[in-house]
């Protein structure tokens, strides 16, 4: 098994892995925003805000993930 260390010369050294690896988290986080937010529209109560703030948190990280894929080409 690597360590964290060695995955991330690894990814940092290969520029397909990277960008793979970055599309990957960009599918991650739109699909984590999309799956929280539903929830949050089916919740009441207390928690259906705390839902929709995470939700519009992952939402945030799948754009700072889609730019950093845009720099990339």
């Amino acid at each position: 098994m690597k360590t964290t260390q060695e995955w991330v010369n690894e990814i940092k050294g290969d520029p397909a892995k990277l960008t793979h690896w970055l599309q990957r988290q960009y599918v991650g986080e739109a699909s984590a925003a999309d799956r929280i937010q539903k929830l949050a529209n089916q919740t009441e109560g207390k928690f259906k805000a705390l839902l929709s703030k995470i939700a519009h948190d992952e939402l945030t990280h799948c754009q700072w993930v889609k730019e950093l894929l845009e720099v990339r080409n």
